[in-house]
């Protein structure tokens, strides 16, 4: 209907979560990834466009056998907000009031 061009985007997983022309679009990506092979999605809402999404085929991931480093990673990501994360928890649960703006 409204003659735009169609798009082929191979080889599109989790570590890779976006389209050839788009942003990251991890939501639709994900929608994708259980969608059934050869059907066509309804219009999915994306962070800059709408896609509609016809999977062709799906190749399965090998089995890992070792998340080691894949935790790891995991860990060194998170670690950092764990103290601020904390801090804010405990501020907005506390229902502190800051008023250092008015002395400074």
């Amino acid at each position: 209907k409204l003659n735009l061009p169609v798009e082929n985007a191979p080889n599109i997983n989790f570590n890779t979560p976006s389209f050839p022309s788009s942003s990251s679009e991890p939501g639709v990506i994900g929608a994708v990834s259980v969608q059934k092979v050869k059907t066509l999605s309804k219009p999915l809402p994306g962070r800059e466009s709408v896609y509609v999404v016809f999977v062709e085929s799906v190749t399965e991931a090998p089995a890992q056998k070792d998340y080691k480093a894949q935790q790891a990673t995991e860990i060194s990501t998170m670690q950092p907000r764990v103290d601020y994360e904390v801090f804010d928890a405990l501020k907005e649960n506390a229902k502190v009031v800051d008023h250092l703006v008015k002395f400074y």
